[in-house]
């Protein structure tokens, strides 16, 4: 690879006669892949309108507010391992946290719900932030950071969620542990327990009052109820749960 970068740089080579000198190396598929992730641009994505499924009664009291869901892709899942195709610069946190937190806030939802968010993430990057712009949060990391040291809990990821507070007001938190639900309902069931067991998802429930600003045309009453999990990666048979 360094040899195709001395080349890209100094032009020697044509692009074509770069990718066809690739096949002379033992892992040409791998190199290929290398050379596109430094060497190749892309554009932004195509911007996608949203289409409204029905219209609100604006004669009656009216509850309106938007919901995002978003798996923000913990730092130590985020390896070139994993995403081969993603040169090095755009999986580093530095870069992608700045990213996530300008598409949130492009969206501006008044629920946000968070997975594999990193604890020291979430109280000195992501909290923060988004007080600024109205919200406030909870929180709660998977459950192997109760036996860990302190050190080592803060990075941990976990879910999170963050709600407007000039609509809503926060009446309880929830926190699911999977491997305990399991073992309480296993009933004898070794195939329950194995896949269950070893892992230590969690799903993180909020119970919501909406505010007299959440309100069009007077104000009525409504709570709300949400939750949303965060799953190990090998633990692809349990599906996610959402607003």
């Amino acid at each position: 690879m360094k040899q195709l970068e001395r080349n890209r740089f100094t032009r020697t080579w044509t692009f074509t006669s770069i990718i066809l000198n690739l096949f002379s190396y033992f892992c040409a598929a791998t190199e290929l892949l290398n050379l596109f992730c430094f060497a190749v641009t892309a554009n932004h994505p195509p911007q996608r309108p949203w289409i409204p499924l029905t219209r609100p009664n604006r004669t009656r009291p009216t509850c309106i507010f938007t919901v995002m869901c978003y798996n923000v892709l913990c730092d130590k899942y985020a390896t070139r391992q994993m995403y081969g195709y993603c040169p090095s610069w755009a999986l580093d946190w530095e870069y992608r946290k700045k990213g996530i937190l300008d598409e949130i806030r492009h969206y501006a939802a008044d629920i946000i719900s968070l997975q594999e968010v990193e604890t020291d993430q979430f109280y000195n990057f992501f909290l923060p932030e988004l007080k600024h712009d109205g919200y406030d949060g909870i929180f709660s990391p998977k459950s192997r950071a109760k036996t860990m040291a302190e050190n080592d809990r803060k990075y941990v990821d976990g879910c999170a969620i963050f709600y407007r507070t000039a609509k809503f007001s926060l009446i309880k938190e929830h926190l699911v542990e999977f491997n305990q639900l399991a073992m309480a309902n296993a009933e004898g069931s070794d195939n329950m327990l194995n896949r269950v067991m070893p892992k230590d998802n969690i799903g993180l429930a909020a119970l919501l009052r909406t505010k007299e600003a959440a309100w069009d045309n007077g104000e009525g009453s409504l709570i709300i109820r949400g939750i949303i999990n965060c799953c190990a990666i090998t633990s692809g048979k349990l599906k996610q749960l959402r607003f």
